[in-house]
């Protein structure tokens, strides 16, 4: 009868008359060891660990700090099947709260208990893989969770969760108790939709570790495990307050010379300093600065490697499928596939740098003399030229098989018969066709792209070609990739023609040059996203597998509801931790 619940009976019309008192009865657990964890660090604001306190006995002397327990930290990266133990703190524990026969509990002071560990290194990963199916399943990946839980020798039993209710924002010291800008920014142009289940926390792992190692590789200081991104509602935020910041504080770069590069206009974080390079932190700014220039020149280097690379080491990965893996073999095949993925999100912000740089670079050389009809020429110089750029070629190439087809009587059949269907292609179309060998080419070369291909569970385009078939089809009649691309040369032509007004004579062999750089990096920086989906394919392939295995054992409805689970509780029911009862009812 507190307060509260008869505040909630009044709200929902309930009278006091309607209500009996309810009594609820749980077996105890015979607990070997007890405690509180979170998933995060509630005393620093942390959100890339774990933090778990334990004791032996129940778990009444950690939750009223009677004793001094021990305190696990888990590194719970996104990149590993599995929690891991980062640090341990191993407690006092004065003693231990046992059940009393009598009924009710007592304390035991303990003696030798302070050397070992309430919980075996073992049990305390198999604890945090547990906490990580609370924080996805409860949390949603967004909302962090106070958990007590408690240890019988064998299995883990959860007696309580809760949100964390008040957390300590974990940021740079300069926007400690100042309000933040969150904007999904230039992040809606990759990632706009709510991101499926299974593949939030990776996604969000990749973009921070890209965010991250952008400053930190050349030396700035980002304070521990910090993250720009979050996610609300199922879509990527970034902390813009503390990426300006950051971009300020390592390489002196104001915030309102942010705005062009990040999806237009953002709020600003106030800054007084007026000359970011004075001083001997304005030399330091200057060296990270010119050490960030040496990194995107080393990726420009060794793109090609770095590409050929990184597809070499996911053929190898996904060999002739993940039909013959067993059970056990996914954890380590997504560990390997999860330091795939971390090494080459180190290098993505530099080789996507290597593609950026020469357009900065030109754009900086023609603003002086085009002023606000700068972008609208810049647009025109970079549609001419065989660069190679991959988004282009989509659709270049797609307007050549368009007219191809047109031209070939087995695809004008195939494609508009009244039982056309996309993904028979290969079965509808005779080896004679030319149209199917073209394209057979093209998806061969794009197959693992889709529309909207950084969540994996929308599928690529070698497994579901409907809408590369759509586009062939609607343009089958009008296709002319020629007229296309004189219309495209004619754009850069009057782009040119402005530029030779306006510059002086002398520098044009030099604007040029940076035309062909520019054009060339733009090939670069589209390939660094497709060479990202080629690596993203693998988790998708993996989900698939254990989409077929698990809707045969009658543990989900159908094998696309994989995409709804997490990767944790993938985990713990391949690990034997877990049978899986649950997913069905959602």
């Amino acid at each position: 009868m507190t307060p509260r619940a008869v505040a909630y009976r009044r709200k929902m019309n309930v009278s006091d008359e309607e209500m009996s008192q309810a009594v609820v009865i749980m077996e105890m657990v015979e607990a070997e060891a007890a405690g509180v964890a979170f998933t995060c660090d509630p005393q620093t604001g942390r959100e890339d660990i774990f933090v778990v306190n334990a004791n032996f006995g129940l778990g009444e002397s950690v939750v009223n700090g009677v004793i001094e327990p021990d305190t696990y930290y888990l590194d719970v990266s996104a990149f590993s099947a599995m929690p891991q133990i980062a640090t341990k703190k191993i407690g006092s524990k004065q003693g231990k709260t046992m059940s009393s026969a009598s009924g009710g509990t007592r304390f035991v002071p303990g003696e030798n208990m302070t050397p070992r560990q309430a919980l075996k290194d073992e049990n305390i990963e198999k604890l945090g893989l547990l906490l990580l199916r609370v924080f996805e399943s409860l949390g949603e990946c967004e909302e962090h969770q106070d958990v007590e839980w408690a240890f019988d020798g064998q299995d883990f039993f959860l007696l309580q969760v809760r949100p964390v209710t008040a957390l300590t924002e974990y940021t740079f010291e300069a926007l400690k108790n100042k309000a933040l800008i969150w904007s999904n920014g230039n992040y809606r142009d990759a990632v706009p939709m709510v991101i499926s289940p299974l593949h939030r926390r990776v996604m969000k792992h990749i973009i921070d570790t890209i965010q991250y190692t952008t400053f930190s590789e050349p030396g700035y200081r980002i304070p521990d495990g910090f993250q720009f991104s979050r996610l609300i509602k199922g879509r990527l935020y970034c902390n813009v307050s503390a990426l300006q910041w950051a971009y300020y504080d390592s390489t002196g770069m104001l915030p309102k010379d942010f705005n062009p590069f990040w999806g237009g206009h953002q709020p600003e974080i106030e800054i007084k300093d007026t000359d970011p390079y004075s001083g001997e932190v304005g030399l330091e700014r200057q060296g990270r600065a010119m050490k960030g220039v040496s990194l995107i020149m080393e990726a420009a280097a060794n793109t090609s490697r770095t590409f050929a690379g990184v597809a070499r080491s996911v053929e190898s990965l996904i060999g002739t499928g993940f039909e013959r893996t067993p059970d056990s073999g996914f954890i380590d095949k997504y560990n390997e596939l999860g330091r795939i993925m971390k090494a080459y999100s180190e290098k993505f912000a530099f080789l996507s740098g290597a593609g950026n740089w020469p357009l900065m670079l030109l754009l900086q050389k023609l603003s002086g003399y085009l002023g606000p009809r700068v972008m609208v020429v810049l647009n025109g110089l970079m549609v001419g030229g065989e660069s190679g750029i991959t988004s282009a070629d989509h659709g270049y190439r797609l307007m050549e098989l368009a007219q191809l087809a047109r031209h070939d009587q087995d695809a004008v059949q195939y494609l508009t018969g009244n039982n056309f269907d996309p993904c028979s292609w290969e079965e509808c179309l005779p080896e004679g066709s030319l149209f199917k060998k073209e394209f057979r080419d093209y998806i061969k070369e794009f197959g693992h792209r889709a529309v909207y291909e950084l969540d994996i569970i929308n599928p690529r385009w070698k497994e579901d070609p409907l809408y590369l078939m759509d586009i062939i089809k609607s343009n089958m009649a009008t296709a002319n990739p020629d007229q296309w691309k004189d219309l495209q040369n004619e754009k850069f032509d009057r782009a040119w023609q402005e530029v030779t007004e306006k510059v002086p004579p002398g520098e044009l062999v030099e604007i040029q040059k940076g035309i062909r750089e520019a054009q060339e990096g733009a090939a670069v920086r589209e390939m660094t996203k497709s060479v990202l989906v080629v690596a993203l394919e693998a988790y998708r392939l993996m989900a698939l597998e254990l989409g077929s295995r698990f809707f045969q054992r009658g543990i989900i409805d159908e094998p696309g509801d994989i995409f709804f689970c997490s990767w944790s509780d993938l985990v713990s029911i391949l690990e034997g931790n877990w049978d899986g009862a649950g997913p069905r009812c959602f």
